[in-house]
Parts: structure tokens; sequence; C-alpha cells
């Protein structure tokens, strides 16, 4: 979970915008509005040009019109989830893009709104859902999902080394009655963890709480989706900007990119390609830029961020 103090800066603002470097006259995109930080730096930079801006939280929508309002001429606001980027792009009649950016850490007035559910510093219902209309919550996901998909779910995504005691904890508690806060969820893992586990730093209940909220909203489903509609909607020379917050994340950018990137998909012992797929991008970090001490000081939010940035290839555009 992200520092709330600290909550509203955007993290890896100038190497973003150096990143997508942005022309006046561009269409940009920015894949999860959030705060509206990074929309209003690209904004800023626009003359003629255009920002579309996606968030599938109705809030930051509703409050993005206020701090984007001196440039509402330039920005289309869309509540979509970024995985149907695609969709967005054809329904509003957007050819090509110029940019795109998604800053993949969870919004900060999420975890501000206590009533949400994100956070286990605080007590309320179970929900933990990005998208207030979507039908999965936390609480379905604690007291439905059979023992082994909690366990899996509590490894996979929160590398949580304890996940099969906690999801047996879960299991047990249920059994008497539902799980239905999160201090009643954070207790049962406390309850779980071994003491030398409830001796570390962080939260007792944090790689878990990270675990439920990606299975809620499917966050690493989405983004192979998105990343290879981005590639395909980007000009030639259009730049890929995408910063993730955890291993998980950055494992699955790292490994699409790279599909996006060589192109070819024929068996490693064809003489010669049959495929006839090209390069879609080219990776312009090779390794991922990290946020400078100056700025994790500043923002502990941003310690953990990787920035990955990818250009899209002249070859075979709008083909692919």
């Amino acid at each position: 979970m992200e520092n709330r103090e600290f909550s509203h800066v955007p993290v890896l603002l100038r190497e973003c915008m150096e990143g997508l470097q942005i022309r006046p006259d561009g269409v940009y995109l920015d894949g999860t509005l959030g705060r509206a930080g990074h929309s209003l730096e690209i904004v800023r930079r626009l003359s003629t040009g255009r920002l579309i801006a996606i968030d599938r939280d109705g809030a930051a929508i509703e409050a993005a019109q206020v701090r984007l309002a001196e440039y509402r001429d330039k920005v289309l606001l869309v509540r979509s989830n970024f995985s149907d980027l695609a969709q967005v792009l054809d329904e509003h009649h957007i050819e090509g893009v110029d940019g795109m950016l998604f800053d993949l850490g969870v919004s900060s007035p999420q975890l501000d709104d206590a009533a949400r559910g994100f956070s286990y510093m605080h007590d309320a219902p179970l929900d933990m859902r990005m998208d207030r209309d979507a039908a999965l919550t936390a609480y379905t996901v604690v007291n439905t999902w059979p023992m082994e998909e909690l366990r899996r779910i509590l490894f996979d995504y929160g590398e949580e080394r304890y996940a099969p005691a906690i999801a047996r904890a879960i299991v047990r508690a249920r059994q008497e009655k539902p799980v239905e806060t999160t201090f009643e969820l954070a207790e049962l893992i406390r309850g779980a963890l071994p003491a030398a586990a409830k001796r570390e730093k962080q939260h007792p209940a944090k790689r878990s709480f990270q675990a439920i909220r990606i299975a809620v909203n499917d966050e690493l489903g989405a983004l192979p989706p998105m990343l290879h509609a981005a590639g395909k909607a980007l000009r030639p020379g259009g730049r890929l900007c995408v910063i993730s917050f955890h291993s998980l994340e950055d494992r699955i950018v790292k490994k699409t990119v790279q599909e996006l990137a060589k192109g070819c998909t024929c068996p490693p012992d064809f003489p010669v390609c049959v495929c006839g797929n090209k390069p879609k991008v080219r990776i312009i970090t090779k390794k991922p830029i990290l946020p400078s001490e100056e700025e994790v000081t500043q923002n502990p939010r941003a310690r953990s961020a990787k920035l990955r940035i990818a250009e899209r290839t002249e070859h075979e555009w709008k083909e692919v």
C-alpha cells in the first residue's frame, strides 16, 4: 500500500514526460487517470493536441472534470477498464495515438476512502473494487472461493510464503460465520502467521490484502490485452510508458513488450520465418527506469516503481 501523505505526487513524472516525447499537436492517452497528476502534465504540453484519459473508477472521472477543467476542450474522459483499450479507441473514432502512459499503482483516493475496503488500517466492509459497479468483491473472494484458490492467489499475487496457513485460517473462520470487515480479515491473517513474521517491518496483512485486491480487479489479467492494443494503436514513433509497482506486474509488462518487439512467433528450430509477423515496437529501456533517491525521499510511494518504455516501429501500422 502506498503512503497516503505523499499520494498526490505523480510517480516518475519527469521521466514519463521525457519518455513520451510529447508533441504539442499530438494525441496522447493516460490509461490510468487516478488523480490526474500525469494527465495534467501531459495536457499542459499540448496546443492543438488531444488527451484521452481512462479510469474504471467513476470517482476518478468526476474529480478529473474539476482538476482538468481549464483544459476541457483538449481532454476526453472515459470511464472504462484499460483492458478494453481497443474498444474505447474504436468507439471514439481514434485511429492512432502518439503516446500512452499507464501507471499501475493503486489510485490514492481509493486507499484514502476507508469505505472502499482496500486498507487494513481502517475497518470497513470487504469490498476492494476499483469499479464500484463490478460484481466481484473481496467479501465474495474471502467467503466463497475454495481454499486451494485462496492459497494460490495469496502465494502468486501476494508472494505470501504463509499462504497455506492463511487460507486454512480463513476457511475455518468462515465456517463459523462470514468474514465481513477488513479488521476481521487482518486479524485472521495476523493470527495465522508465526511469531517471526509478525515482527517484520511491514503490516502482517499487507501481502494478503494486495493479493485479494489483484484478484478482485483482475489487475494482472488486464495487462496483456492492454499492451497488445497499445502496440497496435500507437502511430509509428509513438511511445508507450508503463509504471509498475511490484514484480508480478513488471514481469508481465516486460514479457509482453518483448513479444511485441520480437514479432516472429515461429518455433526456434524453423530455418526461416513463415508466420510473417514483424516487430511492432522497439524497446527503449533495456532495464527499467527507477526513481531517484531524491524522489523516494520526497515521495515514498515511488520506492518500488519501475518504468518501461517502448516505441512503435514503422512496420505494418494498423495492419497488425
